[in-house]
C-alpha cells in the first residue's frame, strides 16, 4: 500500500451492526470514496464516527511538514500497520495507545 500524504486522511469508524451483509458495506465505501481524500472504514462496536487523522500536506499551512520530519513517516506507517493488522476493535485500540505510549516514552 502506499500512502498518499499529500491528500486528508479520514477514519470513519461504523457500528458493525449496520455491515450485517456486504451490500451494506460496499454501499457505504462507495459513499465515501472521494478522489481528494483517504478514507479508511473500520467496523467497531459501538458508536459510528468520522475522524481525520492527517491533514494532508496538500492542505496544511505548513507542507513541508513531512519531508522534514522523517520519524512523522514512520509514524503514519505503525499506525496503518496496526490498523490493518488488527482484527477486533479492543485490539486495535490497545495497539494504538501502545504506541502512543511508546512515541512519548521515547
Amino acid at each position: 500500500m502506499i500512502l498518499d500524504l499529500e491528500k486528508p486522511i479520514f477514519v470513519l469508524y461504523v457500528d458493525a451492526s449496520a455491515f450485517k451483509d456486504g451490500d451494506t458495506f460496499d454501499k457505504f465505501r462507495k459513499h465515501f470514496t472521494y478522489q481528494n481524500c483517504t478514507t479508511w472504514i473500520l467496523p467497531v462496536q459501538g458508536e459510528t464516527k468520522i475522524e481525520l487523522i492527517w491533514q494532508g500536506t496538500k492542505y496544511s499551512s505548513d507542507p513541508g511538514i513531512v519531508t522534514q520530519d522523517p520519524a512523522l513517516i514512520h509514524y503514519l506507517h505503525e499506525i496503518i500497520d496496526v490498523i490493518i493488522s488488527g482484527t477486533e476493535d479492543q485490539e486495535i485500540k490497545q495497539s494504538l495507545r501502545d504506541l502512543k505510549l511508546r512515541k512519548i516514552l521515547n
